[in-house]
């Protein structure tokens, strides 16, 4: 049934480019909207997830600055241009991290709420994280340029009981964030 869905989304949506890396955005709204994906409501996540894997692996480099949160409070942090992330209404960060863990996994029975997923890149290794909803706040304020103590702020802002200064450290050193 899977083949025959990618088949269909070809012939639909044939590239309008050659670069084929980019072909394939809107596969995870296609696939979502057939009627036997009901059965199966994280199937469409589970695709973005791998298409954010793909975007992060393929995205441009960038060198990282040395240093800390405390060293670079009025400095501006923003995204990696590798960094990928997304808040999802389904448990599709944990079936699509159980799918491709090399040990396997035995009965999977996540529990049904929403997650967020992070994809950072270092080097040529893309690493996938599991985030709750503080660290997807933190992502989104750094979308644009901002201040580290104006980011701090405005995740405690929302979530007080967060150590925010500890989880934008975090995020930097994960290579998700940069100092620019």
């Amino acid at each position: 049934m899977f083949t025959q869905v990618a088949l269909d989304y070809r012939s639909e949506r044939p590239p309008a480019e050659p670069i084929l890396s980019n072909y394939g955005s809107d596969f995870s709204d296609f696939l979502g909207a057939q009627p036997w994906t009901g059965e199966l409501p994280y199937l469409a996540d589970v695709a973005r997830l791998d298409w954010l894997w793909l975007a992060a692996s393929l995205a441009a480099d960038w060198e990282a600055s040395p240093g800390t949160v405390h060293e670079h409070g009025q400095r501006k942090i923003r995204l990696h241009p590798a960094t990928r992330f997304i808040w999802l209404a389904t448990p599709a960060m944990t079936i699509w991290q159980a799918h491709r863990d090399q040990a396997g996994f035995g009965e999977l029975a996540p529990e049904w709420r929403e997650e967020g997923a992070l994809f950072t890149r270092q080097g040529q290794a893309v690493r996938a994280e599991l985030i709750g909803p503080e660290c997807h706040h933190l992502l989104d304020s750094c979308s644009v340029s901002i201040r580290a103590d104006d980011c701090i702020a405005a995740v405690e802002a929302v979530f007080p009981e967060c150590d925010a200064a500890m989880l934008l450290e975090r995020c930097l050193l994960s290579g998700a964030l940069i100092i620019s």
